[in-house]
């Protein structure tokens, strides 16, 4: 019985009928409730995104979940969305220390840290603390496990360097990106950018032609 109503919430979810998925378990006697349903319950309630039910939900397992992955990240993905960026950080971190086999569940976590670690570091940003701002951007580097998303996070953290006048930073990074990267407007403007605030014209000249040629 059970595995066939799992069978079918798979079926809903992957049909993204979530709204079918909250009638269908929300329908069924308490006593037929267990963990896997009622984080099945949490994850569809995220999915309508009303984020603060289905984190309600899930907490509601931690004593018998805490230390599941997939939990974890559930969790995560929850407060993420809620922006309470410290509390999904602690979710996601342990959701990827419980899962260090498992690629697909970690490329996941990896991808939330990432985004988890720029969004607290715009946080940081926007109240003018550029030392935490900075910590953070170096934090999102580490979970970066693709080219496109070492590219991310580095030009991430070469807009800070240049926003807080570290421009010898950020023309480092900014060179090697696009040393190893095919050339965009966006990456050429920020070198641009720190090679004219550190008076270095004639590289200036140099890519600008090249931004001019893209």
């Amino acid at each position: 019985m059970k595995k066939e109503l799992l069978e079918k919430i798979g079926k809903l979810h992957e049909a993204e009928k979530y709204q079918e998925i909250i009638d269908l378990i929300e329908g069924l006697p308490d006593k037929q409730l267990d963990a896997d349903l009622i984080g099945e319950l949490g994850r569809a309630y995220n999915n309508v995104e009303n984020y603060q039910k289905g984190l309600e939900i899930l907490k509601s397992i931690e004593t018998e979940e805490g230390d599941n992955a997939l939990w974890n990240w559930r969790v995560g993905y929850s407060y993420f969305f809620l922006k309470d960026y410290i509390k999904a950080e602690k979710y996601f971190l342990k959701a990827y220390e419980l899962e260090p086999d498992d690629e697909y569940a970690r490329d996941f976590a990896c991808n939330f840290l990432i985004g988890t670690y720029t969004a607290l570091s715009k946080l940081e940003s926007r109240n003018g603390n550029s030392e935490k701002a900075i910590e953070y951007a170096f934090e999102s580097r580490k979970y970066a496990y693709d080219e496109e998303g070492r590219v991310e996070t580095d030009f991430f953290l070469a807009s800070l360097y240049n926003r807080y006048m570290k421009y010898a930073e950020a023309e480092e990074i900014l060179k090697s990106i696009l040393a190893e990267t095919q050339k965009d407007e966006e990456r050429l403007f920020e070198l641009v950018y720190c090679l004219f605030k550190q008076e270095k014209y004639e590289d200036c000249l140099l890519y600008t032609s090249d931004a001019a040629d893209e």
